[in-house]
């Protein structure tokens, strides 16, 4: 069942979704799911969604917000923004432990844990000029999933649409908690080719603090990547993106070739 409301203030939605009869227990429940954008003039404006949990084959999930995402923002005379990130998850449900004499796939005897966390996280935006913007962001994070981590990230770059002919992206990411640090720099340079062809030079940087992988494979310390992308408008409604990557770690085996190509079509 699916209400929606409209005015010229926003739009604001509401749902209730029965799962029942499913391959799983846990998965059957009665849920309400919500969302909002509202906009208060032309310089405030939010929105947010959510999920709340009524009914559950599990009790211990009953009258449960399970998902919850916030967004809200305010421009000052379009040259600052100023906004406020908030989410929180409490349902995503995994096996921790299964019964040595249990078949594969019989997984309702086994004990299911859940993943639970929620983030924090301002951002400032700034438009210095026509061609030029930057923004920075800091989030925190506390998740729950293997044990009780604390994250700090931090995040900023600039962009300018047209310098002597090109676009520039660049940015920087910085993570810290007690077990996973590390950092990534990012630049592009792209140029228009004409009015249906983009290319781009990709190049990036990464510094871990720690493993990444608990397999066999080596420790990797850092990476270089480097890259070239085209994006082709073929008609209106026909698009194609190829991008190409080599990526250089510190160790032989963490070199590898990545390519990607993407066709869109539109009806």
């Amino acid at each position: 069942a699916y209400l929606r409301i409209r005015g010229d203030w926003g739009n604001t939605s509401v749902a209730w979704v029965t799962a029942d009869d499913t391959d799983w227990e846990q998965d059957e429940n009665d849920l309400l799911s919500f969302s909002s954008q509202v906009s208060l003039g032309q310089d405030f404006d939010l929105y947010q969604t959510g999920e709340y949990i009524i009914s559950s084959d599990r009790k211990d999930e009953e009258n449960t917000l399970s998902y919850y995402y916030l967004n809200a923002g305010y421009d000052f005379k379009d040259h600052f923004r100023i906004s406020l990130t908030y989410d929180r998850y409490d349902r995503i449900p995994y096996i921790e432990e299964v019964p040595d004499d249990t078949q594969y796939g019989e997984y309702d005897t086994g004990e299911v844990q859940v993943f639970k966390g929620y983030g924090l996280s301002p951002r400032l935006d700034i438009q210095m000029s026509e061609t030029w913007r930057g923004y920075v962001r800091y989030r925190y994070r506390k998740t729950d999933d293997y044990g009780s981590r604390e994250w700090h990230q931090y995040h900023g770059g600039v962009s300018c649409s047209d310098l002597i002919g090109f676009g520039v992206n660049a940015s920087v990411f910085l993570n810290r908690s007690d077990d996973r640090d590390y950092e990534t720099g990012f630049l592009r340079i792209s140029r228009e080719v004409g009015q249906s062809l983009s290319l781009s030079l990709n190049l990036a940087a990464d510094r871990f603090s720690y493993p990444e992988t608990v397999a066999a494979a080596a420790h990797v310390e850092d990476t270089w990547r480097c890259g070239l992308s085209g994006f082709y408008r073929i008609t209106g409604d026909v698009t194609a993106l190829l991008e190409y990557e080599r990526v250089f770690g510190d160790e032989e085996m963490d070199r590898e070739h990545r390519i990607l190509f993407n066709l869109q079509l539109k009806f």
